[in-house]
């Protein structure tokens, strides 16, 4: 009879055992051994540890599955399913039986004498009302016991009921008590593999279309919902796991769900696991993977995380037996892209992991992608680009759109040729962006409007691929400083100002892939400014909150030796507030950001004295700022004195004659508040600067306003919305 009836969505009860014996079964429900509270007898095992939790009142409400559902939560937590619809579904399986299978019953003569005998003419239109009246007789027929001509059997448990009823609920007790089993011709059936407690909610379920799931029915809720095939049912089951996930858990209901086929909170369970994997990882259910579960999660594209937290994750996994080392860790590390990887990670941690170092085809793995690497390098031009990465578009004044930038572009120097390279990852587009490069990664901190929340990407500027790095270990908001020096990247300060009493500064070591706390600086300090020079880390800032007060402190930060100091220098009045810094040679250039007279200055790390630099030949405050061979670029910023309020012109600082050059115009996706870097240019973004290049039309030298006058610099003409999206 199992076996007969085994359709989609539907698991032989038979299988379970070997499926998922060896398994802990649900925290908190029946354990493997326990007896059925009706009967006595053992309990059937599903065992897949799901670790669920009851689920509180303050939880927000899962989406409507559908409108044919609802759903309410009780004083307990627990989760009551109700089917709008299943008066319906009974009307209509019941007129269904009566004119095709059954014909007139005691039951249904009963309800014709009611005043139901509309719901049983084939050629009538039954309405919601005359469905509900029906299903109100049935479940008052039931309370009273009469007319029931069948007796469903479980263990010591006998839960009378009508054979008309259960077939017009379920296709599983039509087959059974209408199809040619021996079942239709007796008034009581057996039902095994399912517990008597979970028969006698599920036959409440048939008269009354409500239940209640708890973190304690839910899997013998879904392991009868998948026999008797209620499909309503399941799917509450599944929305009620869905909102269950967890690092703890999400494994062991993605194989829960894999087992009965419940493709969709497959899915989600997988996705949870993809987006939370260093968490999961750690977890104990992890190991439960399959080797085939392991190269699905390291080969698929949507997991985000970079190869380093990927090869982590994969050594958690790894057994420590023969097996494990002689043929798992090799195949994953062959499909895991282990070039992708940085390059220091790759000699000072993966070479040197003990597991990896056991295993002679997993060094001769590392050794080959070593080579792969080194003949990469050497397709890496010379010359460097420069990389505008976020920032915002549009003016402020009426009529005006403005809007986050959702994509990275580059200058080539040599042609002045600009070209969309690649876009910011959807999860992370609209958010505040703290930005530095070294090695040719771009490495991104993107803080959310969420306190504390913030994620840290890296731009493969080379292979063109963005990862997800770990997070910070400390909560950052706002303008978060982002600098990098000796091959690591400092996070620096919350909300533009770092303090004497909290913990507002970490470095992250690619080499490593992780975080470390460090030491806290010397003075709080606010409205800070970041630059690193002569190997050493710089922050400016201001004491106080006193508008009046304008000398700006200066700290340097030593990396040998993790230790701060205070720089003696002469107050600083340069009537700003608020700047942006990059360091070249000895001095840190310092540009205003805010405020209506545009000055400029620079700070001589070796005389520990600020010098006068003339100020661009256009207004750029809120620009993006980086060196680009022995001078320093900016490009975009607001332009206070032009309606247009964005600035077009890119311009260039040479140190050596100590004045500025308008190299050219920006043709569109001019913008501010964005950050600037310098990285080598290779072939696949020459590439695209040549494509670009076909979308523009070089004009010949114009006249740009200034404000001192007008100066030349080559235009291109606006390309269009479609020519942009061919870019990409």
């Amino acid at each position: 009879m199992a076996a007969y009836f085994q359709a989609e969505n539907v698991v032989d009860p038979s299988l379970l055992g070997a499926l998922v014996g060896p398994m802990l079964s649900v925290s908190g429900g029946q354990r493997s051994g326990q007896t059925d509270e009706f009967t006595g007898a053992p309990c059937p095992h599903l065992g897949i540890p799901l670790g669920l939790r009851p689920w509180a009142q303050d939880t927000p409400a899962p989406p409507f599955i559908s409108a044919d559902v609802d759903y309410a939560t009780d004083e307990s937590g627990n989760l009551k399913f109700t089917d709008k619809i299943h008066s319906r579904t009974l009307a209509e399986g019941l007129r269904r039986l009566v004119n095709t299978k059954a014909g007139p019953t005691d039951l249904t003569c009963h309800l014709t004498e009611r005043g139901c005998a509309k719901v049983f003419k084939s050629e009538s239109l039954i309405y919601d009302y005359e469905c509900e009246d029906v299903f109100k007789k049935i479940r008052n027929l039931r309370l009273a016991g009469k007319f029931c001509d069948l007796t469903v059997k479980v263990g010591k448990l006998d839960i009378p009921c009508h054979r008309m009823v259960l077939a017009a609920f379920s296709n599983y007790f039509e087959l059974m008590l209408f199809g040619d089993f021996v079942e239709s011709k007796n008034d009581y059936i057996w039902l095994r593999d399912v517990s008597a407690p979970i028969v006698n909610e599920i036959m409440d379920y048939a008269y009354s279309g409500e239940i209640t799931i708890t973190s304690k029915n839910v899997e013998t809720l879904m392991h009868a919902s998948s026999i008797f095939q209620l499909m309503p049912l399941a799917k509450a089951c599944c929305e009620f796991l869905r909102r269950q996930l967890d690092v703890e858990n999400s494994v062991g209901i993605m194989k829960f769900a894999d087992l009965y086929t419940r493709k969709k909170l497959a899915e989600e369970a997988r996705a949870y696991i993809l987006e939370n994997l260093p968490q999961v990882s750690c977890s104990e259910d992890f190991r439960q993977l399959t080797l085939d579960d392991m190269e699905s999660i390291v080969t698929d594209r949507a997991c985000r995380w970079g190869r380093e937290t990927v090869f982590e994750a994969v050594l958690k996994w790894v057994r420590p037996d023969e097996t494990g080392l002689k043929e798992h860790l090799p195949q994953l590390l062959k499909k895991m892209k282990l070039r992708l990887m940085n390059k220091g990670y790759l000699e000072n941690t993966v070479k040197t992991s003990a597991v990896v170092v056991r295993s002679k085809e997993a060094m001769e793995e590392v050794a080959k992608v070593e080579n792969e690497i080194s003949e990469h390098k050497k397709k890496t031009f010379s010359t460097q680009v420069v990389v505008q990465v976020g920032g915002i578009s549009g003016g402020e004044q009426p009529g005006c759109q403005s809007d986050k930038v959702s994509h990275i572009d580059v200058l080539e120097p040599e042609s002045r040729c600009w070209a969309i390279i690649s876009s910011i990852p959807d999860r992370i587009k609209y958010c505040c962006h703290a930005v530095s490069a070294w090695d040719n990664d771009i490495y991104i901190l993107a803080t959310f409007d969420d306190k504390g929340r913030s994620e840290f990407w890296r731009f493969a500027t080379q292979t063109n691929v963005w990862y997800r790095l770990p997070d910070p270990l400390l909560p950052h908001q706002g303008r978060v400083r982002l600098e990098t020096l000796h091959g690591r990247v400092y996070a620096i300060g919350d909300m533009m100002q770092v303090s004497s009493y909290e913990d507002c500064f970490e470095a992250y070591d690619p080499s490593t892939n992780t975080w470390n706390k460090l030491r806290r600086i010397l003075k709080s300090v606010r409205k800070i400014a970041t630059a690193v020079c002569r190997g050493k880390l710089f922050v400016f800032g201001y004491e106080g909150d006193d508008p009046q007060e304008r000398a700006m402190e200066v700290q340097c930060y030593d990396p040998g030796s993790d230790t701060w100091d205070v720089e003696s220098v002469s107050s600083y009045h340069g009537g700003k507030r608020q700047y942006q810094a990059i360091g070249l040679g000895s001095k840190i250039y310092m540009m205003p950001i805010l405020g209506r007279f545009f000055t400029m200055c620079a700070y001589d790390v070796d005389l520990m004295d600020y010098l006068k630099v003339p100020a661009p030949k256009n207004s750029h405050l809120q620009c993006g700022m980086t060196t680009l061979g022995d001078g320093i670029i900016i490009t975009g910023g607001r332009d206070t004195f032009e309606a247009a309020y964005l600035t077009p012109a890119f311009e260039y600082y040479d140190p050596a004659v100590d004045s500025w050059e308008i190299l050219g115009i920006q043709p569109n996706h001019i913008r501010r508040a964005h950050s600037c870097v310098t990285v080598n240019n290779c072939q696949w973004i020459q590439a695209r600067v040549e494509k670009a290049k076909k979308a523009p039309t070089l004009l010949d030298t114009v006249n740009v306003p200034t404000m001192w006058g007008r100066a030349t610099a080559p235009i291109y003409r606006e390309t269009t919305a479609q020519q942009t999206e061919a870019l990409l």
